[in-house]
């Protein structure tokens, strides 16, 4: 099967999913996984995971999500260490996080950020935890804009900033609302 070819499957499935066809589309990532693609791993595993459209089977997520992180794919990677949080594995959820935020993935970054502020899998570091989430906000990420506009609000960066950070608030807040309408898998809004 072509890169293309993928693609195309891969649209297909998320098609069939947003229209409520789950066991087709269920059906399309299984075949998908078989061939040995990553990104169908990852969201098959995600949907086991959370159990919202079709039965939770958190054994069966384990082991998709494991399989794509072992390939070496960051973005199996990044869910799996989210799975290991899920589960009271913090230790492992930090290394994989980290190794994913190092190559650059926002919502890892951003992450990584909240796992140093409430040490998960590490012990708390509120400088690193500030570093990565302020990062993460530099280049776009929404939710840590997000958070950095409270932060502002609150007057933890000079009261200069509070009117520039109610205003970044309002407005990382419409963006979040649009983008989990319009595109819920932009890197900009995964949590």
């Amino acid at each position: 099967m072509t890169d293309s070819e993928i693609q195309g499957r891969l649209e297909v499935a998320a098609r069939l999913r947003l229209e409520g066809d789950v066991q087709a589309a269920v059906a399309e990532y299984e075949n998908l996984v078989r061939r040995g693609c990553a990104f169908a791993t990852v969201q098959l595993g995600f949907m086991l995971q959370q159990g919202d459209v079709v039965a939770k089977d958190e054994a069966r997520a384990e082991e998709l999500l494991c399989r794509a992180a072992e390939s070496g794919d960051w973005l199996g990677k990044y869910f799996y260490a989210n799975f290991l949080e899920s589960v009271q594995r913090s230790e492992e959820a930090f290394g994989l996080m980290n190794s994913t935020a190092a190559v650059g993935h926002l919502p890892a970054i951003n992450r990584l950020g909240l796992y140093y502020l409430k040490g998960t899998g590490c012990e708390a570091d509120e400088l690193a935890g500030i570093h990565y989430r302020t990062y993460a906000a530099d280049y776009g990420h929404l939710f840590a804009k997000k958070w950095r506009a409270a932060r502002r609000m609150k007057g933890f960066e000079g009261l200069g900033r509070v009117l520039p950070g109610v205003v970044e608030f309002l407005s990382s807040t419409v963006m979040i609302f649009w983008l989990t309408v319009r595109a819920p898998n932009d890197p900009r809004v995964v949590a």
